[in-house]
């Protein structure tokens, strides 16, 4: 039996989940994440890194699919659907086998301990090691005034 490729790059008994996420308005006005997390064992190899393997423009695709209600169900408003994926500050979570760690790429309005801790609790890291890398193709692309400036 062939052992699974990903399987054999993970430490064993590591929890904690990778993948892809933005940092939205909840309708109560406070920050909320919106994305899609996986177990490491159904990470994708990508070159030196086990990452989700799917990514945020299909994802807001199928969510445009599901309509405004699969949104309010979350706490999010459905307005959110008139926008783009690249509207919105976003990110990415992987992890690096070589290192043994997880690494957060995002948005540097992302990389405050408020939404960093909303994003600990999403991917389930809890207290593991969190490498944060800022990186500039997750930052958004204003077309329009529907996005107020963050802070």
């Amino acid at each position: 039996m062939a052992c699974d490729p990903v399987t054999s790059l993970l430490p064993d008994q590591l929890s904690g989940k990778i993948g892809f996420f933005w940092i939205v308005p909840h309708r109560n006005g406070t920050d909320a994440v919106l994305g899609d997390a996986i177990p490491l064992a159904e990470a994708e190899v990508y070159g030196d890194v086990l990452t989700h393997p799917g990514g945020h423009f299909v994802y807001w695709s199928q969510m445009k699919r599901h309509g405004p209600a699969w949104l309010r169900a979350k706490g999010i408003s459905g307005q959110l659907l008139k926008g783009e994926y690249e509207d919105w500050p976003r990110g990415r979570v992987v992890f690096m086998p070589s290192t043994g760690r997880f690494t957060l790429y995002a948005d540097r309005r992302i990389l405050r301990p408020a939404r960093l801790s909303l994003l600990r609790t999403f991917f389930e890291l809890g207290e593991l090691d969190l490498e944060l890398r800022r990186d500039s193709h997750y930052q958004p692309v204003p077309r329009h005034r529907m996005i107020e400036p963050w802070q």
